[in-house]
């Protein structure tokens, strides 16, 4: 029997010794960004994006998931994603909508990205960036002009269920 253990504990330190043994590798972890901080009418057409970047490597075949808290899918629509390989390979991701109206009104929207793996399929830790962005049905400098008006009526239209 203590020939064994001798044994065991041998081939341990020699794993040891020659680099075999490793400790886990760390679970990704990111920061958010988003374009715009306050979506009015005035930006109704125009492209929102949200960037995560990553503090390693990811995997470009596994896209993280992107969540808005409140939900504001009548104002953000058409979301397209993409791996960014400009400066370090596949460490940032870039999801761009475009501002259909401004429909949710909503104050304080947080952003949370969940499921990004990098190459070794450990998996992210969620990231959340709170109060990332306001919808304003009216900006102050454009209560009753013709963007407001214009957006009201959009919204309007968008909230009236279709007859059958």
């Amino acid at each position: 029997m203590k020939r064994r253990w001798s044994t065991q504990i041998l081939c341990m330190l020699v794993l040891l010794a020659l680099g075999g043994m490793t400790a886990a590798a760390a679970a990704p972890t990111a920061t958010v960004q988003v374009s715009d901080p306050s979506i009015t009418p005035a930006d109704v057409g125009a492209t929102f994006t949200v960037t995560v970047t990553f503090n390693q490597t990811m995997s470009n075949t596994v896209s993280p998931t992107v969540t808005f808290d409140p939900l504001v899918s009548g104002t953000l629509t058409g979301a397209s994603g993409a791996w960014d390989t400009d400066v370090n390979e596949n460490d940032q991701y870039t999801v761009s909508y475009t501002v259909a109206c401004a429909c949710d009104v909503a104050a304080n929207v947080d952003v949370q990205v969940s499921g990004a793996q990098n190459p070794g399929t450990e998996v992210m830790v969620s990231a959340t960036l709170a109060d990332a962005f306001d919808v304003e049905r009216d900006s102050p400098a454009e209560v009753g002009g013709p963007a407001a008006i214009a957006s009201t009526v959009e919204c309007q239209a968008d909230a009236v269920a279709p007859t059958l």
